[in-house]
């Protein structure tokens, strides 16, 4: 018994991981819970719009992601940079963990995708927004059904490439609610989706279908913009030199010549 009190005292007294002690501020919680029947209806109106997507617009395994990043109907996060969004590549449930080895190939999104997410970036006043899940395989999104239920969806946009979910379990409050009021203000205007996740803590954004092109055309100018060469610096135009040697040598003639008179 002595033995058994002291294995049970030993084991009360082991460090726990960072992500066991993170504390999460209640605020997000009540944020959650307040958006709970705006998700809700987000979440029935998403499934309606998407499902006649459904045959064309999946990305089967890991082969047709390297195919449509090659075509570039899937593009990199990082090739645009976006100054408040960061990716979750370690740490707690990183992007493509059931896959770390080729984590990469998950690290993308369509352009109507990274389109929304830049229009996002541009809006909030607080960072860092930690990108949690982009692009997923019908392989990949089947092995996730086991433990996470937001998964067990007939419409899985994220095997689309148009979702994004960015996580709320490590963001201030602060940040969460300026994120919050983006979202709102572009679900509003008639934007964006976006459901509020109390399982797993995050948001999950998508396009309305009919503003795909509108996000495909910012994310073609914000790249235009950034691979446009710097202006060539100014150049000052250059005042032309006073010729005095005339007038100098006039002066000295005009010198020797009143020696003679």
């Amino acid at each position: 018994m002595r033995i058994l009190v002291l294995f049970l005292a030993f084991v009360l007294v082991l460090p726990t991981s960072d992500s066991t002690v993170e504390a999460q501020d209640p605020a997000i919680y009540t944020m959650v819970s307040e958006l709970r029947r705006q998700s809700h209806a987000d979440a029935l109106t998403i499934k309606d719009e998407y499902r006649p997507m459904l045959d064309t617009a999946q990305f089967a395994d890991r082969e047709h992601l390297q195919r449509a990043l090659g075509t570039g109907e899937l593009v990199p996060l990082s090739t645009i940079e976006l100054s408040h969004v960061q990716p979750r590549l370690i740490g707690p449930s990183p992007i493509g963990q059931k896959d770390l080895e080729h984590q990469p190939l998950y690290i993308a999104l369509r352009p109507a995708a990274m389109g929304m997410l830049i229009d996002i970036n541009n809006r909030v006043q607080h960072g860092p927004l930690e990108v949690t899940s982009l692009v997923r395989t019908a392989e990949y999104q089947r092995a996730l059904m086991g433990r996470n239920g937001n998964a067990n969806t007939d419409v899985p946009t994220h095997v689309m490439g148009y979702a994004i979910d960015i996580g709320l379990k490590f963001m201030p409050a602060e940040t969460a609610a300026d994120l919050r009021r983006v979202l709102e203000d572009m679900r509003a205007a008639g934007d964006i989706y976006f459901i509020a996740e109390a399982n797993q803590l995050t948001f999950h954004i998508v396009p309305v279908p009919s503003r795909i092109q509108n996000f495909e055309a910012l994310y073609q100018q914000t790249l235009a913009a950034a691979q446009a060469p710097p202006p060539a610096p100014a150049v000052q135009p250059v005042e032309a030199a006073q010729d005095t040697g005339g007038s100098r040598l006039a002066e000295v003639w005009s010198w020797i010549t009143d020696l003679f008179d």
